[in-house]
């Protein structure tokens, strides 16, 4: 109805504006509502870009444009790592944190130049309504399983989180039946169970929900264990997840000519790949830790990016490709894409916070430092990566009664990155 182009210049020209707004928020809660907003801004954009791509290319064109799409990835993650830690260390202007916000205005603004003249307006030929109540329920069974798996510790598990968990359940499943039964009236579910009958799409979900929910939980502990453990300030824990991104974009490149020879073998072997990085990174942490530093876990890191880069290729391609019956199912499957990724990893880094803090990690000052130099590589939004990771070292800092305070408005780094993290 409204158009893909037109939405996209809308979700980015919000998540500028509501970049701002979280850069110059006041206080914690101010920030959470603002957090708040910037996801909504970016759920609205980043579905356009594959449904344009869906939508404008095909064959070895598309191919080349869902490459460079995975690719970028690994480009805007590596810049994230290390700019995230250079722009809190600096502190231009005494703003502290504050920058790894403000920074999106002036991209936000380069974004919308370049796509008001070159990206295509397209329209779906049989464009849907809205779904209310798929949208409503689904947010309902986010929000009560994941408010209480990242809160309900902290509070001392009350009745009110567990009434939440209890809550998830019925949420869930009385989405399905809506969206059931919307497919089946002929109407256009948030999202059509069908899909789920579309061989790329159903492995593709298959991969991507444990991939989230265990990278997620990675992330954070290897960002704790970085600056808590080795104690690395920002700009050397950044560079340190270089390597991986390096080689996600070089995988990412590679993958979608090694998947038209072997298929869905990439897929398999860049699992395996990726899975023999992690082991060479944990052996290095096992047998290394003493004078660990930033060239250390270089290899480890190196061929679990490669691997994932590679997997991802692999998936891609063939999932838009094929995907999404029709021409709306490129901006489908890249809401669900998206969808499945936030809510795996916010999983993954809420059943990971706790055993972290219960061990007590988090003897550490200067949480600015934890905010710039906690970033996740894979990520689209490097501040919120941070954020999260550091919520797990700031929760420790907490346990021990150790709070710093932040010198913008009086509020406590523990509060910033709380609200940085939880919004997410």
């Amino acid at each position: 109805m409204v158009g893909r182009r037109r939405l996209f210049l809308w979700g980015t020209a919000a998540f500028g504006v509501t970049s701002v707004a979280c850069g110059l928020a006041p206080d914690a809660w101010t920030l959470v509502v603002a957090r708040v907003a910037q996801g909504a801004a970016s759920a609205l954009m980043l579905p356009q870009v594959l449904a344009t791509i869906q939508a404008t290319t095909s064959g070895a064109q598309r191919t080349k444009a869902l490459s460079l799409y995975s690719g970028t990835a690994g480009v805007v993650s590596a810049v994230g790592q290390v700019l995230g830690g250079v722009l809190v260390s600096a502190d231009l202007a005494g703003t502290g944190w504050r920058s790894i916000f403000l920074i999106n205005a002036p991209i936000a603004a380069a974004a919308l130049l370049l796509a008001v003249r070159a990206v295509p307006e397209t329209r779906s030929e049989r464009p849907a309504g809205v779904d209310g109540w798929g949208t409503a329920l689904l947010s309902l069974s986010l929000v009560s399983l994941l408010v209480p798996l990242t809160e309900g510790r902290a509070a001392g598990w009350p009745l009110w989180s567990w009434v939440l968990l209890a809550l998830f359940p019925v949420a869930a499943v009385a989405f399905v039946v809506v969206e059931r039964r919307l497919e089946r009236a002929g109407r256009v579910p948030l999202v059509p169970p069908s899909l789920l009958r579309v061989h790329a799409v159903r492995s593709g979900l298959t991969l991507i929900m444990p991939f989230s929910i265990g990278w997620g939980g990675f992330m954070f502990v290897l960002a704790v264990a970085l600056q808590e453990g080795l104690r690395m300030g920002p700009s050397a824990a950044g560079l340190t997840l270089v390597p991986m991104c390096v080689t996600f974009l070089i995988g990412s490149l590679a993958g979608p000519r090694l998947a038209s020879r072997y298929g869905r073998r990439l897929a398999t072997a860049g699992a395996l790949v990726q899975a023999a990085g992690l082991a060479i990174v944990a052996a290095t942490f096992w047998f290394g830790w003493h004078g660990l530093g930033v060239l250390g876990l270089a290899p480890g890191l190196a061929v679990q990016g490669l691997g994932q880069g590679a997997a991802d290729a692999a998936d891609d391609p063939a999932g838009a490709e094929r995907g999404a019956g029709g021409p709306g199912g490129g901006g489908q499957r890249g809401a669900g894409d998206h969808a499945a990724g936030v809510h795996g990893a916010g999983r993954g880094h809420a059943r990971v916070a706790v055993p972290v803090a219960d061990a007590g990690l988090g003897d550490a000052g200067g949480a600015d430092d934890h905010a710039g130099g906690a970033v996740g590589c894979g990520g689209r939004d490097g501040a919120a990566d941070a954020a999260a990771a550091a919520d797990g070292a700031l929760r420790g800092l907490e346990a021990g009664g150790r709070r710093t305070r932040n010198d913008v408005h009086g509020m406590t780094d523990i509060e910033i990155c709380h609200s940085m993290c939880h919004s997410t």
